[in-house]
């Protein structure tokens, strides 16, 4: 392995290692370790070090479990000290000042990780630095009781783009470009930055990938019902911070994960319980209120989801349930009485859903819309007021799992704009045929295209148009690329008067 030169930061001396074309730094500490008395603590800015750090390989990951059916965790190394950390791949520790590409993982706030394929392609194909971050997780990072700091998984997320804005220039970045991206939990952490007062200056433009501000979420209550039924579970009284500073954070994970589980089975949706939550301080009201009075009228969007979302979680429960018509009438029926609806305005929308076919089909064409399409459509039509370097998606390439064709669904679509289409995913790995490769390259392109210039077209699609409320402009991305007007309209319609702000 050739190692690189020494980099000074503001941290400590790094080396990291040449692979290829680029140069790799993995695993550098952007916090101190979130231990002991810092547990639930807002993250600490990393103190200097002596000697060379050796940026050689990733850090361990952030705790975390999953009970998931379906959804096996890899073995990979985790730890609730070592794993505040950040990776970063350059073309040359210069003063070419690049774009810089912030990846924030997804995983429901749950699970997940910065890490990637070695040799990630985004950096390889365009001339971008590109850094992957960890935060903390589940109950270490997303707890809601009165002595513990709220929203701390996205505050690590502040203080990792902190650390890049004071050293990324040293790694040939340019730290006034700067575009963060995700997807799922991804998309609805850059999403939510957009507003957060803190995070102002420190990045320039949002890609929000199947996740955004949803108009239902941030609910403080949910958050508190969830941490109590965590206490409960691990019998700790309300208020007991050092008994919770004490109980290790593997079996804290794994609480977590098992009560956020109850809530699936109980087909309650998941967009009313999940964090982050509205506290007053880190996240001062509903971010989308604050996008639609202008507070991030200086970052550019682009925003999307994939067209068959929902059918990921009937794949990984492998559900074995029969639907017919009238089960998918009541469930629709149920979700809406949860989001505060009448029985009426469920039939409605199951009348507007039941001609898309079988009844899985239905029910995951509602599912996708309540869960992901719709609260990108309200996040892009309350930026594009402010901001009309606003852009939508809608990602419909089909996709097979184990042999059967699934659809475009949730995220079906990143080993396409990662271009790892040979690399395994949730699905296993992806048919790397010619169309798929094309698309990839594409969506690649346009990734790259935007975090330079706030505009996703180049040579290779056709214009990709902005977002506007009077002809709704999205880009499909399938076999074939091209922008149609207000896809979907009649579903979009019919939610007009719900999941406002």
């Amino acid at each position: 392995m050739k190692t690189t030169e020494i980099i000074e930061t503001s941290v400590g001396n790094i080396k990291g290692y040449e692979d290829g074309v680029l140069k790799v730094f993995k695993g550098i500490p952007y916090a101190e370790r979130p231990i002991g008395e810092l547990r639930f603590k807002p993250p600490v800015p990393r103190k200097k070090w002596f000697g060379v750090f050796d940026a050689l390989d990733y850090s361990p990951i952030c705790v975390q479990t999953s009970d998931f059916p379906g959804l096996i965790l890899p073995p990979i190394p985790q730890s609730e000290a070592d794993s505040l950390t950040l990776n970063i791949w350059t073309h040359g520790t210069d003063n070419k000042k690049r774009p810089v590409m912030v990846r924030i993982h997804g995983g429901g706030l749950t699970t997940g990780s910065g890490r990637l394929p070695n040799g990630f392609k985004l950096a390889r194909r365009g001339e971008v630095v590109v850094v992957t971050i960890n935060y903390r997780l589940g109950a270490l990072g997303f707890s809601e009781m009165q002595g513990i700091e709220s929203n701390i998984g996205i505050l690590d997320q502040i203080e990792a783009l902190k650390w890049i804005q004071k050293n990324i220039e040293l790694f040939g970045g340019d730290p006034n470009c700067v575009t963060i991206f995700g997807i799922s939990a991804g998309g609805w952490s850059v999403s939510t930055l957009m507003a957060i007062p803190e995070a102002k200056g420190l990045f320039n433009r949002v890609i929000a990938q199947s996740g955004a501000v949803h108009p239902l979420s941030f609910q403080t209550e949910k958050g508190v019902d969830r941490t109590n039924r965590i206490l409960k579970t691990l019998k700790i009284k309300k208020g007991d911070i050092k008994s919770l500073q004490r109980i290790t954070a593997y079996e804290l994970a794994k609480t977590y994960t098992s009560i956020a589980n109850e809530d699936g089975l109980a087909q309650i949706p998941w967009v009313l319980n999940t964090p982050p939550y509205i506290d007053g301080k880190s996240i001062p009201e509903h971010p989308l209120r604050m996008i639609k009075k202008g507070v991030a009228s200086d970052i550019d969007l682009m925003v999307g989801s994939t067209l068959n979302e929902s059918v990921l979680w009937r794949i990984l429960i492998g559900a074995s349930e029969k639907l017919d018509i009238d089960k998918v009438k009541n469930r629709i029926v149920q979700a809406t009485k949860y989001l505060g609806l009448d029985e009426k305005k469920g039939l409605e929308l199951f009348e507007v859903y039941k001609g898309k076919g079988d009844p899985e089909a239905v029910l995951n064409a509602f599912f996708t819309d309540l869960e992901f399409r719709i609260s990108a459509i309200r996040l892009a039509e309350e930026q594009s007021v402010h901001n009309q370097n606003t852009y939508m998606y809608l990602f419909t390439y089909l996709l097979k799992f184990q042999g059967k064709e699934v659809g475009a669904v949730h995220g079906g679509d990143a080993g396409f704009m990662y271009g790892t289409l040979d690399y395994p995913n949730i699905l296993g790995q992806i048919e790397n045929s010619e169309e798929a490769q094309l698309l990839s390259e594409k969506m690649m392109d346009s990734w790259i295209a935007f975090a330079k210039t706030g505009n996703p077209n180049h040579d290779g699609i056709e214009e990709w148009q902005k977002y506007e409320k009077n002809n709704r402009k999205t880009m499909m991305l399938g076999i074939e690329t091209t922008s149609v007007d207000d896809p979907l309209a009649k579903q979009r319609v019919a939610w007009s008067d719900i999941m406002k702000i």
